[in-house]
């Protein structure tokens, strides 16, 4: 039978000035009973920062503008997709031996090897974009350029069969980045009581 316990705090900051300078920050520690005591805690970071450009004075005179925002956001993330006592010995009981021709004999052996050093997977994600909104909201976009990063994935390794384990040992052994565009493009039009709306998006990941 499995035990397993994860435990949270949260704390988070947001500040607003004037509906023109904002900001908001977080901070996530979690603990998890699937990872070894030197390692069971990790401390998730995240925060985001936006310029809501269109309150300048120096857009008053720019008619057609009614939203532009610059943001941008940095945030990490745990992930602990393992299976419970991946870090200690397990025993593994379903097994026949055969002592010295005697006949087979049930008998336990170890499942698979351990690591007390796995720890929390962690990904990054980093975020820089813009909304925008013109001609009394009729036509919006939104744009942005993203990095994420999973670094310390927890994969099984391969080992021979002939190590006599039931099962792949796990280790935090790979790293994996993906990046690119995003745009959204949207329009509205009223015509008489019918409201007609478009949208479309574009993106690319590498």
């Amino acid at each position: 039978r499995s035990y397993f316990e994860i435990q949270s705090m949260i704390g988070r900051l947001t500040y607003d000035f004037k509906e023109k300078y904002l900001f908001s920050a977080s901070i996530r520690r979690d603990l998890s009973t699937r990872f070894s005591s030197d390692v069971r805690v990790g401390i998730f970071p995240s925060f985001s920062a936006g310029w809501r450009v269109s309150e300048e004075s120096f857009l008053d005179g720019v008619s057609f503008i009614d939203d532009l925002k610059i943001r941008g956001s940095y945030g990490e993330t745990g992930n602990l997709n393992i299976e419970d006592y991946r870090y200690i010995p397990t025993i593994y009981g379903n097994v026949f031996i055969d002592f010295n021709d005697q006949g087979l004999q049930p008998g336990n052996t170890l499942r698979a090897l351990t690591n007390a050093k796995l720890g929390w997977e962690t990904t990054v994600m980093t975020n820089i974009g813009f909304d925008a909104a013109f001609f009394d909201g009729r036509l919006t976009l939104a744009a942005d350029y993203f990095i994420n990063t999973t670094e310390d994935m927890i994969i099984s390794v391969p080992i021979p069969p002939s190590q006599g384990f039931d099962e792949d040992p796990v280790d935090n052994v790979g790293s994996v980045e993906n990046k690119g565009f995003e745009f959204i493009l949207g329009y509205t039009q009223n015509i008489g009581d019918l409201r007609l709306g478009f949208n479309g998006n574009f993106s690319t990941v590498k």
